[in-house]
């Protein structure tokens, strides 16, 4: 029997990896899923990982990148003649296409085998949806989201990113919170700034409730501006009080 773990680079997949490996737990292979929307610190960690657990990770790469989808055009229904698109929340084709394509065919291609995946212990409803072939580590362990992140830090795993996010996945995912979308605009505006063009040419919206990037973008502009007058207007105010 291979036992293989499923390494996102997040801080949960992280802990499990180092637990496996300090509870001598078997394992043959480590698997990470390139969808190619991970931010650059994600793959470092990969690569970090790979050199001081001293541990060869496999990379499976997607068939055709997210833009290559996203400017697909229908070829029927009643969208023929439109690109793809930002995917719709249900039923996403990244998700699918991205992620769980070539993670099907490549485990299909092993054969029978044990999965390790990263289930915190705070997230019971998703341990029940584990597959019978999947092992839990850190839920069989009873270790919360804020356990792995304190066991990353006692082992000398600290990544700024895992506190940056509550959760590291692909940074266009229209999935995630406005706070996760505030950061990723904050200290990514490169990738912010790829969004706005696609959003441009998207016909439809990156939220399922209408919402567009440039929506967002302008909302998030409004807050900093609201924000840096508060600061202003403290500023001036304890100035005021020191004079007096």
């Amino acid at each position: 029997m291979k036992y293989i773990a499923s390494f996102s680079g997040g801080k949960d997949s992280a802990a499990m990896l180092l637990l496996i490996k300090e509870r001598g737990l078997p394992l043959d292979e480590i698997v990470f899923i390139d969808t190619g929307l991970e931010f650059k610190e994600i793959y470092d960690i990969i690569d970090d990982f790979e050199k001081r657990i001293n541990f060869k990770i496999t990379r499976i790469k997607t068939e055709k990148t997210f833009e290559e989808y996203f400017y697909t055009v229908n070829e029927k229904g009643k969208r023929k003649g439109q690109i793809w698109g930002f995917p719709y929340t249900l039923g996403a084709w990244c998700n699918s296409r991205l992620k769980l394509a070539p993670a099907n065919k490549y485990f299909n291609s092993v054969g029978e085998h044990k999965r390790y995946i990263g289930i915190a212990f705070d997230e019971p409803n998703r341990y029940k949806r584990l597959e019978k072939n999947c092992i839990a580590p850190l839920f069989e362990a009873k270790m919360t989201e804020k356990d792995c992140l304190k066991y990353l830090e006692e082992k000398g795993f600290y990544y700024e990113i895992h506190h940056r996010f509550k959760r590291t996945g692909c940074y266009l995912c229209p999935k995630q919170s406005l706070d996760s979308l505030r950061t990723l605009r904050k200290y990514y505006p490169d990738l912010w700034g790829g969004m706005l063009k696609l959003d441009k040419d998207s016909p439809t919206t990156f939220k399922a409730n209408g919402t567009t990037v440039h929506d967002l973008e302008k909302r998030f502009k409004n807050e900093a501006i609201k924000e840096e007058r508060q600061i202003n207007f403290f500023n001036r105010e304890v100035t005021l009080n020191e004079r007096i």
